[in-house]
């Protein structure tokens, strides 16, 4: 008797605990959604993606074209392009594909190398590699992707393969130039502190990150 008692209890607790459930279920039986949780971060949020005109990569079998989006100017009349992705096409295979899986980010920035030889008023032989500055963490905390967040510094191949990022949490850049015929020196400030950054075109890796010991208390 006791038995049959114990166990009408549990069935009666059961419906119980179902009927809060289904009268509730965003409090007590749902899952508890995470706190502080925010959603991914898309710069020029509100403006279309447009392509660009496809041009040449110097000397190469390969064109490129960007992925971009117009906004008004902040401090001035009129609107500029954000680039936000780079689409590139082998003349000779005749195929597409993008250097990025996102149009989310800002490309501020995009460098051939080598450069143009200013020196000599022409352009070098052939484009080798892509040197990429981008916006991808909004580190300033104000829920967008703009000039004041700092940059990520990627790397690419002509045809827009390979592409590996390789200095993060940048400020600044100073500048950059080749040593030799495949490795980078990029200057830049993290952290109020200035850099050179030693990179491998090849192998996509970075050789080595050394401090510059300016000594001048009042540089900013």
């Amino acid at each position: 008797m006791q038995y049959k008692r114990a166990e009408a209890s549990v069935t009666q607790m059961i419906l119980f605990l179902s009927v809060i459930c289904l009268a509730g279920l965003s409090n007590g039986c749902a899952t508890p959604r995470a706190q502080g949780s925010n959603p991914p971060l898309r710069a020029n949020a509100d403006a279309i993606r447009t392509l660009g005109m496809f041009k040449p990569v110097l000397a190469t079998n390969y064109l490129m074209a960007p992925i971009s989006s117009s906004r008004e100017a902040e401090y001035s009349k009129g609107s500029f392009d954000n680039v936000h992705n780079y689409v590139f096409f082998n003349k000779e295979n005749e195929t597409a594909h993008t250097l990025l899986a996102t149009n989310d980010y800002w490309i501020a920035d995009t460098k051939s190398l080598p450069e143009k030889d200013e020196a000599g008023g022409g352009q070098s032989t052939v484009a080798q590699w892509f040197l990429f500055s981008l916006v991808k963490i909004d580190s300033d905390g104000d829920r967008k992707l703009t000039y004041k967040d700092h940059r990520t510094l990627a790397i690419s191949d002509a045809g827009g393969n390979g592409y590996t990022e390789v200095v993060t949490d940048v400020e600044e850049v100073y500048g950059q130039t080749l040593r030799e015929p495949a490795t980078l020196l990029i200057f830049y400030r993290s952290q109020s502190k200035r850099y050179v950054a030693k990179i491998d075109l090849v192998n996509r890796k970075v050789i080595s990150i050394s401090e510059l010991d300016l000594q001048l208390d009042d540089l900013q």
